[in-house]
């Protein structure tokens, strides 16, 4: 049961340095091997090519947190607002279709870290995701 998980990355700069980044990683149990959650962190571009992930947003993503996600990257919702509010603050997540071109848009934010990030996704990006999402909800209930 000592399987190794992989973080998920995708990175969007731009030539004026206003892009974002966004990481998805597994938290594992390190007894058990089993994944707990997933955490979304995302940060801001710092310069070219650079992200600031000294300060970013990370929010925990639960089993409720991924399937609205998955309903959003399938089709069968327009979109997701997740709220997550926590003795350090709040975070937020909005997943959306991108305005003018095909895809999505990923929004996340934090009053812990005062900032505001955006992504934009890809159908193709999207779609690893959803794949990926898929695949760890059997994780997540121990469905091996």
């Amino acid at each position: 049961m000592n399987e190794q998980y992989k973080d998920v990355a995708i990175y969007k700069p731009t030539k004026s340095t206003k892009g974002g980044a966004l990481q998805i990683k597994p938290s594992v149990n390190k007894e058990t091997g089993i994944i707990e959650c997933l955490y979304l962190e995302a940060a801001k571009q710092s310069g070219d090519r650079l992200f600031d992930w000294n300060t970013k947003v990370v929010m925990k993503l639960g089993i409720v947190d991924i399937s609205k996600m998955m309903t959003v990257f399938s089709g069968r919702e327009a979109k997701c607002n997740l709220f997550h509010k926590s003795a350090a603050g709040s975070s937020t997540l909005d997943i959306a279709p991108n305005q003018g071109v095909p895809g999505f848009y990923l929004k996340t934010s934090s009053t812990a870290s005062g900032i505001q990030v955006g992504v934009p996704l890809s159908n193709d990006e999207a779609e690893l995701l959803l794949a990926l999402l898929r695949g760890i909800v059997p994780k997540l209930y121990g469905w091996n």
